[in-house]
């Protein structure tokens, strides 16, 4: 597998406002809330995309992780300030798609509404847009001579799953 990474730059000044935001109240550990209500509840960002997949830091953690793409940036109001590299699973354009995918998708049992990816299995292992994503996360981190993420949470019932990433 060749990884294809796409850094989209971050852009940290407006992820602060965001972050800031009366109508995002942007808390720590909640970036799947809080890239929602940016895409749900702030006119601007309407039309922007919400992204959920991993990120990974320059220690070569590898997390769960959702942010909001908009004209080519990475607008993140959970971690503005943090270095991070952003691997794209799951994708939902605009609010309409977003509140689509919320409403169809169905949730497994005692699954909450977000992060969406949990409907496809634990760390999203069912959906292959979540399972590429994870792999070529792993193989960033691996090349970068860090060896923190090479098993997968992409798992069921508490076994842990390794995934082939060449």
């Amino acid at each position: 597998m060749s990884c294809r990474i796409v850094k989209l730059p971050k852009d940290v000044e407006e992820s602060r406002r965001v972050q800031k935001n009366k109508d995002v109240r942007a808390q720590p550990g909640q970036c799947f809330a809080n890239a929602y209500r940016t895409v749900m509840f702030l006119p601007k960002f309407g039309d922007a995309t919400y992204v959920e997949g991993f990120a990974v830091t320059p220690s070569g953690l590898c997390m769960e992780h959702a942010w909001v793409e908009r004209d080519g940036r990475i607008i993140d109001p959970t971690l503005p300030d943090d270095d991070l590299v952003y691997f794209g699973g799951l994708r939902f354009n605009g609010a309409a798609e977003l509140e689509s995918a919320m409403l169809t998708i169905p949730k497994r049992p005692g699954c909450e509404d977000l992060p969406i990816l949990y409907r496809f299995g634990w760390g999203g292992k069912d959906s292959p847009d979540m399972q590429e994503a994870w792999k070529e996360a792993v193989a960033y981190s691996n090349n970068r001579g860090v060896a923190s993420c090479d098993t997968s949470p992409i798992a069921d019932d508490g076994d842990r799953e390794e995934l082939d990433v060449q």
